[in-house]
């Protein structure tokens, strides 16, 4: 069963890892996928399915900004020869933290695949930042009014750059958020998250501001992970701010005046309880209009 549910992903080579499973970079039907083949945690699925259907214009609230799910599915086996020559490639290549396949795959053991839409390079480790802080920003607020969504763990490597023909002030790129491991949201009454409070390891933390961001999540929601607590979001996107706006390549990509509005407006995030809170700030506004105007790629305005 598992190699025929593979057999439709042609080329496989290894992207990433996380604590969960294996990235793969394939593609389905002709078209660039990343294949996420994961130890059958269902709540990741139900919130990648629910965030793709984001993507719906004719929603009072829409965001194309969360990566589109193209095929999901269950299967049983051993991982196919060409995906575990993949996953040896990524290791000498860059080594790898994941124990081997081989050494937990059986003909019982249960996985669930992803297919996802490629979403770029992650901002960490994309060489010219273009700034689009903002249609994130807006992209999580979509999720926070019709899922009551909380990310919980938007650091760098969660955030992908994919190069664009857009139309926006974006320098011709796109931002996707990706990896919901850590995730909550609510649909039709029936909440999906995980508790995060006896992952000691995740809070003690202290090289770098993303684990101070856990531990204001916590402080903020004073230990009760099923609650929606909007301000997470806010705090993450104050993180993913100081991150680009402090990082040097990034101030050569920007103009001192925009960094310093930038800087100036993110500030305020960690005032707000929810992101939504930031669109009616005056300061906020006048950046919107400077900087997410729509334009024709001709440089004319479209009627």
């Amino acid at each position: 069963m598992i190699n025929r549910v593979f057999s439709v992903f042609a080329n496989p080579r290894k992207l990433g890892e996380g604590v969960y499973g294996e990235v793969f970079a394939t593609t389905y039907d002709g078209i660039a996928t990343a294949l996420k083949v994961i130890l059958i945690p269902w709540f990741q699925i139900l919130i990648n399915r629910e965030l793709s259907a984001l993507f719906d214009p004719k929603a009072e609230f829409s965001t194309p900004n969360f990566i589109q799910l193209l095929k999901t599915n269950v299967v049983k086996g051993l991982y196919p020869q060409q995906f575990l020559t993949a996953w040896d490639a990524f290791d000498e290549a860059n080594g790898s933290e994941n124990d081997r396949p081989t050494n937990y795959a059986s003909e019982q053991q249960l996985f669930v695949t992803m297919g996802m839409a490629m979403g770029g390079v992650d901002l960490e480790h994309y060489q010219v930042f273009s700034y689009e802080m903002e249609r994130s920003t807006i992209s999580l607020v979509v999720a926070e009014e019709r899922l009551e969504f909380e990310h919980r763990d938007l650091h760098v490597g969660n955030a992908l750059v994919l190069e664009s023909n857009m139309i926006l002030r974006s320098q011709g790129v796109k931002v996707h958020l990706i990896d919901f491991t850590l995730s909550r949201m609510s649909k039709e009454g029936t909440t999906i998250f995980r508790d995060l409070e006896n992952d000691e390891e995740l809070f003690a933390g202290d090289s770098d501001y993303q684990f101070d961001i856990y531990r204001m999540m916590r402080k903020s929601n004073q230990g009760d992970w099923l609650a929606f607590n909007p301000k997470s979001n806010c705090f993450w996107m104050h993180y993913l701010a100081m991150e680009l706006i402090n990082k040097r390549r990034c101030k050569k990509a920007i103009t001192r005046k925009r960094r310093r509005d930038l800087q100036k407006i993110w500030d305020h995030l960690l005032e707000f309880d929810c992101l939504r809170e930031l669109f009616t700030h005056d300061e906020f506004y006048d950046v919107l209009q400077r900087h997410m105007v729509v334009k024709p790629p001709t440089g004319r305005w479209r009627q």
